[in-house]
């Protein structure tokens, strides 16, 4: 029974402009067979003399401005060569990379002292990053940019009162931060201790000392 040979092609594309990316690399393969095919100036990727089975294929390298795209599609061919695949009109599209830059958070107390395990949250409509402060009191955030951005505390220190300020950061294409429009990119925020927490402690502690007291006394009453 004679089976025929095929050519599989599909184009790639920018996912946001929809125009053509050219230098994807591509592997196909039925587990023996191995092909390789790089997209050219119009997006196309083709793959020759393809014979009849099942196959996978995967992109295996994207221009490096380009995200990797890590889902495989899978297809069938027959022996007339008719090919059974999931890709939508046959177009397949890579997202770009965002760029970043860097805000450096540092928590304080009213000493300037550091303060750990603060939590902080950093958001937009599609963004959301939750940090913790390390034993120097400070977070890095990779801001995508350009970009729009709420910071906000969401937990304090132990024993320390939440800061409620809402900081509005604004990251522009130069990869410049803007917190609250003024430009810098690096943010302190103070903490102030929980003075019913610290209140609680004390009356606890007073408590206590009276109790061992009464108990000496009684000790010393019996003896």
């Amino acid at each position: 029974m004679k089976c025929n040979k095929t050519t599989f092609k599909f184009i790639k594309l920018d996912y946001d402009t929809k125009k053509p990316i050219k230098g994807v690399k591509y592997f196909l393969t039925n587990g023996k067979e191995k092909y390789y095919a790089t997209s050219d100036e119009k997006g196309e990727v083709i793959f020759r003399n393809i014979e009849p089975d099942e196959y996978v294929l995967r992109e295996i390298e994207a221009p490096i401005n380009y995200k990797l795209e890590n889902k495989d599609v899978y297809l069938y061919i027959d022996r007339h060569g008719n090919i059974y695949h999931g890709i939508d009109k046959l177009l397949l599209f890579n997202k770009k990379k965002r760029r970043t830059t860097t805000l450096n958070l540092k928590k304080i107390d009213k000493f300037c002292h550091p303060l750990e395990n603060a939590v902080f949250r950093l958001a937009d409509h599609d963004f959301e990053m939750v940090k913790k402060t390390n034993r120097h009191g400070e977070i890095k955030f990779q801001l995508p940019i350009p970009g729009r951005y709420i910071l906000k505390e969401i937990e304090a220190p132990k024993g320390y009162k939440e800061n409620h300020e809402i900081y509005k950061i604004e990251a522009n294409e130069k990869g410049e931060i803007f917190i609250n429009g003024r430009k810098e990119n690096h943010l302190e925020v103070v903490n102030h201790k929980d003075e019913k927490m610290f209140e609680f402690f004390l009356i606890l502690a007073l408590l206590l000392f009276i109790l061992l007291l009464l108990i000496l006394i009684i000790i010393l009453l019996l003896f």
